[in-house]
């Protein structure tokens, strides 16, 4: 890649986007000021890219009647269409002409372009980076002939003494984090400071504490006979009450009343029974709510939404399809005779019985709901929030884009409560639920980790790169992201493993898997098509595999032997594995009274 030191602005990333209601993609630049001037407009040739790298054009764009302010990012609202490279996914920016509100504009002289290689260490040792240098560390500093890379990723003049994009010296930076070596001592002085700040709390709070007790003493001496009796009648009590409900719940199953046994078990806290029983009180399966869940079943009614995500039921012997009321919305899950889902308006957790007459509101929420998983009569829910307390180096790096804004905490409410408990502190963007379990894609790493029902418990159960997994039959699949040695892209393995990591066998080898979702004994997948561009769904039954669709994008459901996916061109359809009942969804059918 080649750079000008010189030019005062810079490009840090491009992200393609499709317009929703004409198809066309279009891009949006993180363009940031470099200078100490306003921008007023920017000339660059855009460079266009197909998935695998292959140069589709170039075409020039002009950004005017910008009001780029020194040191900070701009353009942020101006999208350049892509109509000519229907098929870009990668954009390269090489920048010709910066003006300025005042003064002479600057342009690019291609004699002072200098040849750039700047690669980022291994995952591992690049979160050893972040924890030694920010958020916002990219590579070891370095410094040649011409030029120096600081930690950030930025490139600057051999004489400057501080990093034009984010003001680091360059003396700290060589010092700290010019290589493995210096990460380890610098993280080894971190963790030197932090511990004599923990234990010069920790004798203080001992201090604390011996004075507390001398005060404790003499009241302790008098009430010491009382707490015990108390605390042996509390104990005595407590087995009691556990052997009792355990026992309802026991002969609830044994009546095959599954959803009161697992109400009976919970209260318990029997986590052996609540596993035994909770497959049998899924309200959708993990994979289908990983892909928006647009698609769930009971013993009689298939629910899905159509294209504009209305919700309706089919009656799966006579294939009467009904629409339930006003509700629409993603994330579907069934039970007990209600449809849980998030209100594609409001974003709300809300549900709708299953004869459509009753609606209610669960979770009302300002803030973004992302997953949804009904168990028995427990749902469990992530939510996003604003991170709260920030110092102002937190700030500047969430207003330029380098630090998420938000929490994702994973939140558990018992049906007919208003009070939801949080289960996780740490952030988590997605779950999967599995007997007992819960199990979730680590953005770090991107390895599987899982933690118990009091989110305690925590282990790491495959190392990443992990592209989508599911836990089913006591078996987790997952889509293994390792890189191929001679061409360094991602293999796109379907692997099945032990639910504790242990490898047992390749699924699918011979296709890269981008989505995949186990429906009983069967697998249905999507492979990439090189030829073109696109996706095309398989099944797999046994050694038996079966082409389905071609042409797909990667959203698909897949529940009981019907699938709902969404084509190329955007269109939502539904089908059996073998092609049976095919049709669009373009459903407005009466509503349910």
């Amino acid at each position: 890649m080649q750079i000008d030191l010189l030019c005062p602005v810079e490009n840090q990333g491009v992200i393609v986007r499709t317009n929703s209601k004409t198809g066309i993609p279009y891009a949006m630049f993180k363009l940031f000021n470099l200078s100490e001037k306003t921008v007023q407009r920017v000339v660059f040739t855009l460079h266009a890219y197909d998935t695998y790298g292959n140069q589709l054009g170039s075409m020039p764009i002009e950004l005017s009647d910008l009001k780029g302010e020194p040191k900070s990012y701009f353009a942020s609202n101006k999208a350049v269409s892509l109509d000519e490279f229907s098929e870009a996914k990668h954009i390269m920016v090489e920048f010709s002409e910066i003006h300025f509100q005042e003064g002479d504009p600057y342009i690019v002289n291609k004699e002072n372009l200098i040849e750039l290689d700047i690669k980022e260490p291994d995952t591992d040792e690049k979160n050893r980076l972040i924890s030694a240098a920010g958020e916002d560390a990219v590579c070891y500093a370095k410094d040649t002939a011409a030029y120096w890379v600081c930690v950030c990723g930025r490139p600057n003049m051999d004489e400057a003494e501080e990093c034009i994009r984010c003001s680091r010296a360059k003396k700290e930076v060589m010092v700290k984090y010019s290589s493995r070596e210096a990460i380890t001592k610098t993280l080894a002085l971190m963790e030197e400071e932090r511990l004599k700040a923990e234990q010069e709390a920790e004798q203080q709070a001992e201090k604390e504490k011996a004075e507390k007790i001398v005060k404790r003493k003499k009241t302790a001496l008098y009430s010491a006979g009382a707490i015990v009796v108390a605390a042996i009648i509390c104990v005595i009590g407590y087995f009691i009450y556990i052997a009792s409900v355990t026992s309802q719940g026991d002969s609830a199953a044994k009546s095959g009343d599954y959803l009161r046994a697992y109400t009976q078990y919970v209260k318990a806290g029997n986590s052996d029974k609540v596993a035994e029983i909770s497959e049998k009180l899924r309200g959708n399966s993990n994979m289908n709510l990983r892909n928006m869940g647009i698609m769930t079943s009971d013993a009689d009614h298939l629910y899905y939404v159509d294209a504009m995500a209305n919700i309706y039921k089919e009656n799966r012997q006579t294939g009467e399809k009904t629409k339930l009321g006003d509700a629409s919305g993603l994330m579907l899950n069934v039970m007990d005779g209600w449809v849980y889902y998030k209100d594609g308006t409001t974003g709300n957790l809300c549900r709708i019985s299953t004869d459509g007459a009753t609606k209610e509101i669960v979770v009302e929420t300002t803030n973004s709901i992302l997953a949804v998983s009904v168990i028995g009569n427990e749902i469990y829910y992530i939510q996003s929030q604003p991170k709260k307390n920030l110092t102002p180096d937190l700030q500047e790096l969430i207003a330029a884009g380098q630090m998420d804004p938000n929490t994702y905490h994973l939140y558990r409410l018992t049906v007919g409560s208003k009070k939801p408990k949080l289960v996780f502190k740490e952030d988590i963007k997605d779950l999967v639920y599995y007997k007992d379990r819960f199990y979730y894609l680590s953005d770090a790493d991107g390895a599987v980790y899982s933690f118990d029902r009091q989110g305690k418990d925590q282990k790491k159960i495959a190392s990443g790169p992990i592209y989508g997994f599911e836990i089913i039959n006591d078996s987790l699949f997952y889509i293994d992201g390792t890189a191929d040695e001679a061409t360094k892209v991602p293999k796109l393995v379907l692997v099945r493993a032990e639910t504790n990591g242990t490898y047992i066998e390749d699924i699918v080898n011979d296709k890269m898997v981008v989505n995949f979702i186990v429906d009983g004994e069967d697998i249905y997948y999507l492979a990439a098509n090189q030829e073109t561009g696109t996706v095309d769904l398989y099944k797999k039954s046994g050694s038996e595999t079966t082409l389905v669709a071609e042409q797909c994008s990667e959203l698909f459901n897949a529940k009981d032997g019907y699938i709902l996916y969404l084509d190329s061109e955007g269109r939502l359809m539904k089908t059996k594995a073998d092609k049976s009942g095919f049709e669009e969804l373009e459903l407005q059918l009466p509503a349910a009274n």
